[in-house]
């Protein structure tokens, strides 16, 4: 929640995916994330972050071209 609050405030635009309600999301994300699934798991630019800090999901941001 906090980093959707974020990207919102920040205007970034997003797409939230419920891995609960999405089996082959969650299928995705576990690959992606190699084996690793935690909420938040957010890709920015082509990198994934797993519970991304603010500042770290910041950085990235920047890096893409976002801020």
């Amino acid at each position: 929640m906090m980093v959707r609050r974020h990207l919102d405030r920040a205007g970034v635009p997003y797409r939230f995916v419920d891995w609960e309600a999405a089996p082959q999301a969650r299928a995705q994300l576990e690959w992606l994330a190699g084996g690793r699934l935690a909420s938040p798991t957010v890709t920015v630019g082509g990198q994934i972050l797993v519970q991304p800090s603010l500042r770290e999901l910041d950085w990235a941001l920047m890096r893409a071209g976002y801020r």
